[in-house]
């Protein structure tokens, strides 16, 4: 073992826990004095100050903060957080001097004392390492704590010079207003939108080529952002002004953020442009508005509607009133089988065989729709329709085959209907 780890383990063993101790004490309230208030103010929330001492010794109040630091007084309630450990320290030509840890000798309200313990280790340790350095590892052993009279001296004094009360006053007051200016400031966004939508709607208009809209596109002003938040008070400040003045720019960033926006309804079953719908309006902004503009060129997709039907003295087939269902009714008094089935649209047609649906008398079915036939979405959705290229007829209609159980023969139906524009129907 080299001689450095032999001195190093020899030193550790007569300090055997000198280097520092973790006792500590709970930061305690000023001691009583009749001539400091010593109310406790704005419980919830918590403000500190920072106690710091200049080059001639004197001391003083630094920075303002809600957020807990080391060294500094809680106003609310006069509590400290000045550190009260106890350490146990050594000062001389060490190298183990490294690993101890005497940082707060250098704080405030820290004072020295040397105790029989510190005596016991300044003989031995001096013995031990006078005789293995010679001389060069003599130390001096001595105790730091928190100087409470120290502490209460000149705290005692700042607080002479500080009126707490007035000082909770106009904090609560600032922090009040700040909540009140944001709270304004989104009320009197939210009466901008009740505004501009009173008024929206004359500044509304549709030029519809397409002759199929059927309304006026919905257009409204929403809150786009609303002032919400809250202001970051984890700042410090030194004097009042500060921090109303960092207040006021949070603020202002706040409600700046703050915005209103025209929402237009999306046409999307029509080929359409709309200008005007780009408005935004802030707080602070005048409520003029422009207008809104939409151009309908086409429908997309339009679905004209047909409603075939074929009737005989024994069997109904025709098209649901609200669906695509086809309804089949049996009118005789006796049992009939659909063998098939088919649509006619224009000139196109599409059979459906071997259906072989039984109907009892005057039973009903309702399990075909328009939508088994390819040719009924084929021939009846129109792409970029306008109202001229849907001015013409169309013809439509069902045929069908069916047999009576009683008889061998099988019987034929068929239909047409005209219809003279294809106007009927919806925007897909």
């Amino acid at each position: 073992m080299k001689f450095n780890q032999i001195w190093v383990l020899l030193f550790l063993i007569v300090l055997s826990g000198c280097t520092t101790s973790t006792q500590n004490k709970v930061p305690t309230l000023l001691s009583s004095d009749p001539s400091i208030d010593s109310k406790h103010y704005l419980s919830h929330v918590p403000v500190y100050v920072e106690v710091k001492r200049d080059e001639a010794g004197t001391y003083y109040f630094g920075n303002y903060s809600f957020k807990r630091g080391f060294d500094a007084i809680k106003l609310n309630d006069l509590s400290h957080t000045f550190s009260t450990r106890v350490n146990d320290c050594a000062a001389g030509m060490l190298p183990i001097e490294q690993i101890k840890n005497c940082d707060l000798e250098r704080a405030l309200f820290r004072k020295k004392k040397v105790d029989a313990d510190d005596i016991g280790k300044n003989i031995l340790g001096n013995i031990v390492f006078g005789s293995l350095t010679l001389g060069a590892g003599v130390a001096a052993y001595y105790t730091t704590e928190f100087d409470q009279e120290a502490f209460n001296r000149e705290v005692t004094i700042l607080l002479h010079k500080f009126d707490r009360k007035a000082f909770f006053e106009r904090l609560q007051a600032q922090l009040a207003d700040n909540h009140s200016q944001l709270q304004l400031a989104n009320d009197r966004l939210i009466e901008k939108a009740q505004l501009l939508n009173a008024s929206i709607g004359t500044r509304v208009s549709v030029r519809d080529d397409s002759g199929l809209l059927n309304k006026i596109p919905s257009v409204k002003v929403v809150l786009a952002s609303p002032i919400s938040g809250e202001i970051d008070y984890d700042f410090s400040w030194s004097e009042f002004e500060e921090f109303q003045h960092e207040s006021k720019r949070q603020i202002d960033t706040l409600i700046s953020g703050g915005m209103l926006k025209i929402e237009c309804e999306d046409l999307n079953s029509y080929e359409y442009d709309v200008t005007g719908c780009e408005q935004e309006w802030r707080v602070q902004e005048n409520t003029n508005i422009d207008s809104v503009t939409y151009q309908i060129t086409a429908a997309r997709n339009y679905q004209f509607h047909i409603a075939p039907k074929v009737i005989d003295k024994n069997i109904s087939i025709r098209r649901g009133e609200n669906s695509s269902n086809i309804e089949l009714e049996n009118l005789s008094e006796h049992f009939i089988t659909l063998n098939s089935l088919s649509l006619y649209i224009g000139d196109k047609n599409e059979t459906i065989n071997h259906l072989n649906i039984t109907l009892p008398p005057r039973g009903h079915f309702n399990r075909l729709t328009l939508d088994d036939f390819r040719l009924y979405s084929q021939e009846t959705i129109v792409s970029s329709a306008t109202k001229s290229k849907l001015l013409k007829p169309v013809q439509f209609g069902f045929a069908a085959k069916y047999s009576l159980n009683h008889e061998s023969n099988e019987e034929t139906v068929f239909q047409l209907q005209t219809r003279f524009s294809r106007l009927q129907g919806v925007a897909l």
